[in-house]
């Protein structure tokens, strides 16, 4: 164990010394498991034999057995999950001993009782009649955050487990919501936070609320009521989460972690999304999206059924709101009736699919359009006759395109997270159209099946690529065996970006690693790109963002997923306002990508020059000594930019 890691040991062995429970919220990649086990360990080794329960996300259910096994080799670790009839085999086998005087860990009836037994968050919920009946000596629950609202099933179920002892675990910074950190102190600590009104009393800025509120002051003098608010709330905060709280960062407690660099690379919306970004705007979606990939239905799959004016009039007409039946339609064409039928058929097909997709949420639309069109429709019948225009219509696989083919032939292992299964679906079909096996993990994925990928991924060269869906993959999971990360799209909230990076930038990593953003020009992704933007890497973008009020709120606002909601509940009656700022934002002449210098218009064919991918290559020390600044003002690179993606609570 490392230094550090045998501090925190010492601290959460001297909390339970005291009879406190506590928070380890290190950040992530500093080996919160390990600490856990060795803690786990010490008490095994006082004679504290158990039986210890671990509840975690079910993503991570393998990892934890197998991190116990390799730390702690002398302790009998039991997976408890499978289906409903497996989990009742396990129960009658060994759960009667875990109550019982019999030392746990021995043998009884030729059966080892376990020591500690490892649950996902679902199986608690789903067996909690069975597990409220046992007498656990230690609860552990990783990724502690996900208890913050005191109303969530999880937490009523882990509250009514047997335990006095109990420990989170988070990577996530604590948000200053007060009724958030309540809950989670309640769970730890319930008979010393056990009043929610006295927690709220020890923040009570009423006076200097009501100064803000009603004092005529100009603006300046109330921006500095509203640091005072925040500065009182923060010390309060520290105070009252000194002694059950320890959080240590990667750039402070290793010293030999290689070193992370970050790159946005920007693209143009190619001419199809384009069309497709334009028409959400516009609430036009729906017809465009008909009208468009009927004819690239058709000429993909290569159905020769009329020239290009005589498939427009059929689509015309089709899109007409007067004509409804097939034979109203083919009428003055009694001699192309049948060539009619057949495209009739096709477009039953493709409007079937296209009047399937929910496209009422503007945001979304617009964020799924910036990674494909192919998102909204699959035109390919045989998937082994992949044509590049999965890749030219994207512009973001037209960079993918330029990038990852070089990274493999140098030997990089690499990382691409999407917040969207269907768009991890398209990138796999870009891999297999390029012949390049990929490792895949998304919310379907069950354990086995992850831990083999995994294990595959990291020791072997049978896959280079791995495939994570940002929220399903980027939790708990250890892949070091790769030294890149891409980010196909940014989530709403950076914090979950940043632990998607961890999966390769944390403890066994042993070279340095790059990390590639993606993101499209004048779009929505710019204002997910200003949340990330702590740092003020894009100082020029921020600017531009303040330009608009509505994307300024959603870029400045706290909490990504209920401010986006509230905001976009609001929008609801000013939606045009929302749309005219997005359209305002795509028609900029030339985004202000650059800190400082002169502004540029980049071309629009979505090409690295030489210049962007020779910096984007560099490994070498010197590459990562170089300041964002001289990176982001060298005129050479108008697609690239140095960035550093930092939560807002650090």
């Amino acid at each position: 164990m490392r230094d550090y890691q045998l501090e925190g040991m010492n601290w959460l062995i001297t909390l339970y010394e005291n009879g406190l429970n506590g928070i380890l919220a290190d950040e992530m990649g500093l080996g919160k498991t390990i600490q856990s086990i060795s803690l786990l360990a010490f008490l095994y080794e006082q004679g504290i034999k158990g039986p210890f329960l671990i509840t975690c996300p079910l993503s991570t259910v393998s990892n934890w057995c197998n991190e116990i096994k390799r730390f702690a080799p002398g302790f009998p670790v039991l997976n408890y999950s499978g289906s409903k009839e497996k989990r009742k085999i396990i129960r009658e086998e060994y759960f009667h001993n875990l109550n019982s005087s019999k030392p746990i860990g021995r043998k009884s009836n030729q059966v080892e009782t376990p020591a500690i037994i490892v649950a996902s968050y679902e199986i608690i919920i789903r067996d909690s009649k069975f597990l409220d009946k046992i007498d656990w000596k230690f609860l552990i629950v990783d990724e502690g955050h996900r208890l913050k609202n005191n109303n969530c099933l999880l937490l009523k179920e882990l509250k009514k487990l047997r335990t006095s002892n109990r420990l989170l675990l988070t990577g996530t910074p604590l948000q200053n919501n007060l009724g958030e950190l309540w809950s989670l102190l309640n769970f730890i600590l319930p008979d010393i936070f056990h009043d929610v009104a006295l927690f709220e009393q020890w923040f009570d800025f009423n006076s200097l609320q009501s100064k803000l509120e009603t004092d005529e002051d100009d603006e300046q003098t109330k921006a500095l009521i509203n640091v005072e608010i925040q500065k009182s709330l923060i010390s309060n905060l520290h105070t009252i989460l000194k002694p059950f709280l320890l959080r240590r960062l990667k750039r402070e407690a290793i010293k030999d972690l290689p070193p992370k660099r970050e790159y946005i690379i920007y693209a143009n919306l190619t001419q199809e999304q384009t069309l497709l970004y334009k028409a959400a705007l516009k609430r036009n979606l729906k017809p465009v999206l008909l009208k468009h990939f009927f004819k690239e239905y058709l000429k993909i799959n290569n159905f020769k059924l009329g020239d290009d004016k005589y498939i427009e009039n059929f689509i015309n007409l089709k899109l007409s709101s007067n004509v409804d039946t097939i034979d109203d339609i083919v009428k003055p064409y009694n001699k192309e009736y049948e060539k009619y039928m057949k495209l009739d058929k096709l477009w039953f097909q493709v409007k079937r699919d296209i009047d399937a997709k929910k496209l009422q949420n503007l945001m979304m639309q617009l964020r799924l359009i910036c990674d494909s069109p192919y998102l909204f429709f699959f035109p390919w019948i045989d998937e082994t006759k992949m044509t590049d225009d999965l890749i030219k219509n994207s512009g973001k696989l037209a960079i993918l395109d330029q990038i990852l083919p070089k990274l493999l032939s140098n030997n990089h292992k690499v990382l691409i997270f999407s917040q969207f299964t269907k768009m991890i679906d398209l990138i796999q079909d870009f891999c297999d159209y390029n012949n390049i096996k990929s490792a895949r993990i998304d919310g379907s994925t069950d354990q086995e099946t992850r831990a083999e990928e995994i294990s595959s991924f990291n020791k072997s060269l049978k896959y280079q690529v791995f495939l994570l869906s940002t929220r399903a993959g980027g939790l708990g999971l250890n892949l070091v065996g790769a030294d890149t990360v891409i980010l196909f799209d940014s989530d709403w909230n950076p914090q979950v970006d940043l632990q998607a990076m961890d999966r390769a930038h944390r403890i066994g990593q042993t070279k340095p690693v790059i990390v590639y953003r993606m993101a499209m020009i004048n779009t929505v992704e710019q204002v997910l790109l200003s949340k990330a933007d702590s740092k003020r890497k894009l100082e020029k973008l921020v600017i531009s963002m303040g330009k608009f009020e509505t994307l300024s709120k959603l870029s400045q606002a706290k909490n990504a997923n209920k401010s986006l909601s509230k905001e976009q509940s609001a929008l609801k009656t000013d939606h045009d306002l929302l749309s005219y700022e997005l359209t305002k934002l795509l028609n900029e002449h030339a985004f202000l990508t650059k800190k400082n210098g002169s502004d540029s218009i980049m071309s629009k064919d979505n090409i690295l020059n030489k210049d962007e991918l020779n910096e984007l290559f560099d490994r070498s020390p010197s590459a990562y000594e170089r300041s964002s600044d001289d990176v982001n003002n060298d005129e050479r690179f108008k697609r690239i930019v140095m960035f550093e993606t930092v939560s807002s609570m650090e």
